[in-house]
């Protein structure tokens, strides 16, 4: 252990900056206040590395997740997502402190040539971007995780909290990209839409998750992010209505989707647009709303939702 901390000690004394990097050693995690940077003049830059065993060095290789604007102050929320999960990995979060002008671009480069860099010299790693995610929230965000994930080399893993409703162009991403959304049902359905245009498919590529505030730090789903291809397809989708019949007078009914993905887990799915016949009702994307069009007779309208071959199916009875 002693020998670990005086390579890093050397290593962030190898940097020309304002104040001195102090590393604070707790069990499961270490702190390094001033980290030292030649892009991000920054003196209350602090990195936190959460780590996956009580002390470095670490036994084995992990998974490694960069989380934006997280600190030592969210310690006991990381520690219980770590207990929580059967995957296990290395989190770095990394706090820029307040009143932060860099812009996307700057920011970028020091998580690219900095950072990774600095993590992957210093701790066991897998490096390869299928075992690397970025953790961001915020639609202010958005256009830092587009940059990132251009370069395919870095992240192939993201986790979004709360992205917006204005996406951006994912073009150039890592081929096995695959990322987790969450936040409200409009911001969802706008990023859903965005992926699928783009060739991306929910669950192998992309999952949601329905929020209305998130805390990254509390919702990050490890054992989704770097589980096996085959374990993410969706197995099947279920559905409910509330209320379960819909009448002709009184207006629609809430339709909620969970997909299930070969692994078992479940999370929200948001179908674009919805098949009926006949076409006896009106599907609203954005408030999960079935209801009734006009003119509309009673009877029983078959409801139908596909994706990729999997089929949900329910029957809904109008009532006078």
């Amino acid at each position: 252990m002693k020998k670990s901390l005086i390579f890093i000690f050397l290593l962030l004394s190898s940097f020309t900056f304002a104040a001195e990097p102090l590393m604070l050693i707790n069990p499961f995690r270490e702190t390094i206040l001033h980290f030292p940077s030649a892009i991000l003049a920054k003196e209350n830059l602090v990195v936190t590395i959460f780590l996956p065993e009580a002390a470095v060095p670490l036994t084995q290789k992990y998974p490694t997740v960069y989380m934006l604007g997280v600190g030592p102050e969210q310690a006991e929320q990381i520690k219980k997502l770590q207990d929580s999960s059967a995957q296990k990995a290395l989190l770095v979060g990394v706090s820029l402190g307040e009143n932060t002008s860099e812009d996307s671009a700057q920011i970028a480069a020091f998580i690219a040539r900095e950072l990774v860099p600095y993590i992957t010299a210093n701790y066991l790693t897998i490096d390869d971007p299928v075992f690397r995610a970025l953790a961001l929230a915020g639609p202010d965000k958005a256009p830092l995780a587009a940059e990132l994930l251009k370069k395919k080399d870095l992240f192939a893993r993201l986790i979004f909290s709360a992205p917006g409703e204005k996406p951006v162009s994912v073009a150039g991403a890592n081929g096995q990209l695959r990322s987790l959304f969450i936040g409200k049902r409009k911001e969802l359905l706008t990023w859903q839409e965005t992926l699928e245009d783009m060739s991306y498919t929910y669950g192998t590529n992309f999952v949601t998750k329905i929020a209305e505030e998130a805390k990254i730090e509390e919702m990050l789903d490890l054992d989704y992010l770097f589980a096996q291809v085959r374990a993410v397809r969706i197995r099947k989708l279920t559905g409910a209505l509330f209320p379960k019949a819909i009448s002709l007078q009184e207006g629609g009914s809430y339709l909620s989707l969970k997909a299930v993905l070969n692994s078992g887990a479940v999370f929200d799915y948001i179908p674009l647009s919805v098949r009926m016949s006949p076409p006896y009702l009106a599907w609203n994307a954005v408030a999960g709303v079935l209801s009734p069009v006009s003119g509309a007779e009673a009877g029983q309208v078959n409801l139908s939702v596909s994706v990729d071959n999997v089929k949900f199916a329910t029957k809904i009875q109008l009532k006078k």
